[in-house]
Formats: C-alpha cells, sequence, structure tokens
C-alpha cells in the first residue's frame, strides 16, 4: 500500500539542521557544546549527525543553544533572534499572561513492553516513573496530555522505524485504525507494535517494517475479526532512543 507513513528520520534530520545552524551561528564547536550541555561530544556527534532523537539530552544541547526543545523540532531553520521575536509575540497574544514554553507533562511510563515480535506479556496497571514531555511537542504530535503514555520496545520487527529499547509515546485515545499508522494492541494477553494496513477487501494487514519477512512475515486480520483484538493506541512518536 505504498511507502510507510511513519518516518522517524525525518524528524532526525530537522533536529540535527537546527542543531547545526545555531552551533554555526554561534561559532560553537561540537566539544564546546558538549560540555556546555553537560553531555558528551558523541552524543553531540550523533545528534548532528541526525543519528538520534533522543530527548533526555535534547533539553540540555537546547538550553547550551540558548532556545527550547520545540524549536529544535521546528521545521524551518531560524536564527536565535527570530525565536525569541517569535516568543514575545505570543506573549503579546496572551495578552500579558506568560506562559513558559517549556511547560511539561510528566507522561507514566509504563511497566509494559510493546513487543516488535510476536508479542510478550504486559501489566498496563503499573506506572513505574514519568517522563516530562512539554505541552507544545504533544500538541504538536496531536496527544493530549492525559491520553499520553510511554511504553517501550522490545525486539526488531519494526526495525529500522522502531528498535529494540526505543521509548515511544502512545496515545491512547487513537484508537480507531487509520491505514499506514502504528498501534501498540494486544492479543491474547500479549502487546505487540506493528503498522496497520487497509486492503481492498476490508481486510487489514499487520505489517512488520523488518523487510526479512522470512523471520517477520505480514499477517491479515479479517475485518469481522477485529474484536480479537485490543487496540490500545496509536504510535504518534520516538521519545527516547539509546546511544
Amino acid at each position: 500500500m505504498g511507502a510507510p507513513a511513519y518516518n522517524m528520520g525525518y524528524m532526525e534530520d530537522i533536529i540535527s539542521r537546527n542543531v547545526a545552524y545555531l552551533m554555526s551561528k554561534q561559532g560553537l564547536t561540537q566539544k564546546e557544546l558538549a560540555d556546555a550541555a553537560g553531555v558528551s561530544q558523541p552524543t553531540i556527534h550523533k545528534i548532528v549527525s541526525g543519528k538520534t532523537d533522543n530527548s533526555r539530552h535534547l533539553w540540555k544541547v537546547a538550553k547550551a543553544l540558548g532556545c527550547e526543545v520545540e524549536d529544535l523540532y521546528s521545521d524551518g531553520l531560524r536564527t536565535l533572534d527570530e525565536i525569541r521575536n517569535s516568543k514575545e509575540a505570543k506573549i503579546k497574544e496572551s495578552a500579558g499572561i506568560y506562559q513558559p514554553a517549556s511547560e511539561v507533562f510528566e507522561v507514566p511510563v509504563r511497566n509494559a513492553e510493546v513487543s516488535a515480535g510476536s508479542g510478550i506479556c504486559v501489566d498496563h496497571d503499573r506506572v513505574v516513573e514519568t517522563v516530562p514531555v512539554s505541552l507544545s511537542r504533544l500538541s504538536a504530535m496531536g496527544v493530549d496530555p492525559h491520553a499520553a503514555q510511554i511504553v517501550n520496545v522490545n525486539g526488531e520487527s519494526m526495525d529500522p522505524t522502531l528498535m529494540h529499547g526505543d521509548q515511544v509515546m502512545v496515545n491512547l485515545a487513537a484508537t480507531r485504525l487509520l491505514d499506514g499508522k502504528v498501534y501498540a494492541f494486544e492479543f491474547e494477553g500479549e502487546t505487540r507494535v506493528k503498522r496497520f494496513s487497509r486492503r481492498l477487501d476490508g481486510a487489514w494487514r499487520i505489517i512488520s517494517d523488518n523487510t526479512d519477512k522470512n523471520q517477520y512475515p505480514d499477517e491479515v486480520l479479517a475485518n469481522h475479526n477485529l474484536d480479537c483484538i485490543r487496540i490500545i493506541g496509536q504510535v504518534v512518536g520516538l521519545t527516547f532512543r539509546q546511544i
């Protein structure tokens, strides 16, 4: 049904370009930025190379660059003056009430792993920690903060879209299947993450993005058998990737 619609590399490229651009404008080397952000130089190198969307470090990098994390996700290179002017305009539009751009929501991380493989058992009722995510980023993902949940990916069937060890944001309110989107779902007590594609006959193809179809074959689910699975929510973004 065409190329996958879920492209994590696109967002990583945006972050890479924005960080490199702001570094250049401020005359910073990768080592100088790493020292200012309190991270390793290889971390900066990977971000600038577009090899990671590591939100656990991005807030430090953004602070060192004098901007907010959401500025690094902006699809369009801007100078610090443009970023500041944009913030000032938003403050004026809010009738003088300042709403911090860095306002965050503590998103729960569940004691659960969505399997990019054959499926694993999970316990959805236990929150093991929370991760601060900016409200602007949740808004950009189209996720109500109270419907946001973070889970870990286990397995390689969705590689390279989702890799083993990734943390992903799940929109619990998005349970209606849409063609080409990635969902976390439960089947016979096991939780999995796959892409769903609508066939012409109304059935759904459950797709592993891994091209090794001998090990990770696609599956077909007839429309009248949808009750056999429980859609937990749509996977809308990557929140953390180990580097």
